[in-house]
């Protein structure tokens, strides 16, 4: 988890991030196999879930 501080590259995708928020980049990794498409294993089969909750509010993520 990595805080942004230049925003202009993101804003054509996030057009709510101002000046005033926080804004945050999430990156997760996956093993190679999962992103190889003629791997053994299923691909897509692996699952994610992040969760930040504060005294004001909780956001729950969930990747099948």
């Amino acid at each position: 988890i990595r805080q942004i501080s230049d925003k202009t590259l993101l804003l054509s995708f996030f057009p709510s991030m101002q000046r005033w928020t926080q804004d945050y980049l999430m990156v997760f990794d996956y093993p190679e196999t999962i992103l190889q498409p003629n791997s053994d294993e299923q691909n897509g089969s692996l699952e994610a879930e992040f969760i930040a909750q504060s005294a004001i509010a909780k956001v729950e993520l969930r990747w099948p």
